[in-house]
């Protein structure tokens, strides 16, 4: 699967996996990750990147309110200050880029995926 991204001017290509989760678990560090469970909430986590230059796009396809989290290993894992991200609408999706090997940054926060440090 290729997924085409226009960021900045530039194109983001994920190239690799796409994995839905509809249990609680692990998400890859690398490709799609989609959150698809309106019937509980999922607790997520996303292992630190393990070197610069990985791409992930977390997005929520399922309509539930509950507020699916997803937690870094890292604190601060996500922008420096927070490790949490929770989605509670459905297509809200964060756009991931590792910059080190323990640190993700945000390209775009598409809709109102909240953060918060835990």
């Amino acid at each position: 699967m290729v997924i085409e991204l226009p960021v900045d001017s530039r194109d983001l290509i994920i190239i690799d996996t796409d994995r839905e989760s509809t249990s609680s678990g692990t998400i890859p560090t690398i490709g799609l990750a989609t959150l698809n469970q309106s019937g509980s909430i999922l607790v997520m986590t996303v292992a630190n990147p393990g070197a610069a230059g990985r791409r992930l796009v977390i997005t929520q396809t399922d309509t539930g309110t509950q507020g699916h989290t997803v937690t870094t290993a890292s604190a601060g894992g996500f922008d420096g200050t927070n490790n949490t991200a929770t989605f509670n609408a459905q297509f809200e999706t964060l756009i991931l880029y590792s910059v080190s090997s323990t640190r993700w940054i945000i390209v775009e926060n598409i809709g109102a995926v909240a953060l918060s440090a835990v």
